[in-house]
């Protein structure tokens, strides 16, 4: 993979007690993003977007 498309981690946000995020999403408005845990049961956590100091992006910019 070339350096322009690699990944790279800006910032991360602790989830108490939340463990072994599996999945992701964002609602159409851009206003939440939902987690899901792979855990038993699952989990599913709503965090407001405006609890990110960046905005969250809905698709990736190459």
């Amino acid at each position: 993979m070339s350096a322009a498309l690699a990944f790279e981690q800006i910032d991360g946000l602790h989830l108490a007690n939340e463990n072994d995020i599996f999945a992701s999403v964002i609602d159409p408005a851009g206003e939440f993003a939902c987690f899901g845990t792979k855990t038993t049961p699952g989990r599913v956590v709503k965090i407001a977007r405006l609890a990110f100091p960046r905005p969250l992006r809905k698709s990736l910019k190459f």
